[in-house]
């Protein structure tokens, strides 16, 4: 009898806090590359209603010394 591994389908990517923008979003694609939509948001903006079909990430963003990186909440698929 062979084992089979199932891969977990990430939802969250606290590991990208902190990163350049697009960076995490490269890094988020290679890990689920069905996103069909990026939305990037200022800190406490809420999300467009999501459409259906979409597999969409929010990933919300700050500028830090000139950069836009991600801040918490960390990236999410919704």
């Amino acid at each position: 009898m062979e084992a089979i591994k199932i891969g977990l389908t990430p939802e969250t990517w606290p590991g990208v806090v902190g990163f350049p923008v697009l960076d995490a979003i490269n890094i988020i694609r290679q890990e689920r590359p069905d996103i069909t939509e990026v939305r990037v948001l200022p800190p406490n903006e809420a999300p467009s209603p999501l459409v259906e079909g979409t597999v969409r990430v929010c990933i919300y963003n700050d500028i830090v010394n000139g950069q836009a990186v991600v801040v918490r909440p960390e990236p999410y698929i919704g």
